[in-house]
């Protein structure tokens, strides 16, 4: 039997049968897998606790049947600080559903993964705000998908909008669009061809278009150390997620539970 070693990020946890338990993790190598871990309901010690929901561990795993087995696994970093916040648990369920379905459009998992491990950190210790961490995370989610934000030009007619002091940006068409009436006729009639709302146009100041371009390029160690002002925050919570859901052409509903509280 060959022994598979790999790290990994468990982003699902179900429990299966009476000892069993089911581990959902990105790998940098394997991509997502599913893992089944035998009896570890059954301890109380470091295995159950390596088996626990956003933990990132070294496994050992071996294959059977095109399924993975669990063979052993070490913890690395258990993020506690997640666990003990809802709004950071409910920010890290709302994300996994972004990564999961996210590596299904990348080539190699290796970037996906160390972005899901830095990000769980922020969530658990950084000073940012959880929100604003979403936001950051899901840019660059796109971005790496092949999906950034290209802000500097009008993609209907391709007209140079970057030194525009504000930018129109049309939900409907996922692409700035300029004042020329022909490509905001464009848009108005994607809510015919597509059951798109047409007037759903938010418009990006530098403000917005610099913290979309930090998001998309700084360097990883350093994605999550910004702030950013309400303004410009309640901004990407209306553009992002709208962009999010059309570009992966799914909605991601987990952060409505956080208006309930």
């Amino acid at each position: 039997m060959s022994i598979i070693k790999t790290n990994g990020v468990i982003l699902r946890v179900s429990n299966f049968g009476e000892y069993d338990r089911y581990l959902t993790v990105l790998t940098p190598k394997l991509g997502a897998i599913d893992i089944l871990a035998k009896g570890v309901r059954r301890t109380k010690g470091g295995k159950a606790r390596a088996t626990e929901v956003f933990s990132v561990c070294q496994f050992m795993l071996y294959e059977r049947n095109e399924k993975y087995y669990l063979n052993g696994v070490q913890l690395v970093e258990g993020f506690i600080g997640l666990q003990k916040d809802v709004v950071r648990l409910t920010c890290a369920a709302h994300l996994t559903d972004v990564w999961l379905t996210a590596v299904r459009y990348e080539d190699e998992a290796v970037p996906l993964y160390e972005l899901a491990a830095y990000t769980l950190y922020a969530l658990a210790t950084g000073t940012t705000t959880p929100h604003a961490i979403v936001r950051a995370c899901e840019v660059r989610v796109l971005t790496q998908a092949g999906f950034g934000f290209y802000v500097e030009r009008c993609g209907f007619c391709g007209q140079d909008v970057s030194t525009d002091e504000q930018v129109d940006f049309s939900l409907a068409a996922c692409q700035p669009v300029c004042e020329r009436p022909g490509c905001r006729k464009a848009v108005a009639e994607l809510r015919f061809n597509c059951g798109i709302d047409s007037t759903a146009i938010i418009s990006l100041d530098n403000s917005v278009r610099m913290a979309l371009d930090y998001f998309a390029t700084a360097p990883l160690p350093r994605l999550f150390h910004f702030h950013i002002s309400q303004r410009v925050q309640s901004v990407l919570d209306r553009l992002v997620p709208a962009y999010l859901s059309g570009r992966f052409e799914r909605e991601f509903n987990k952060l409505n539970f956080l208006n309930k509280l």
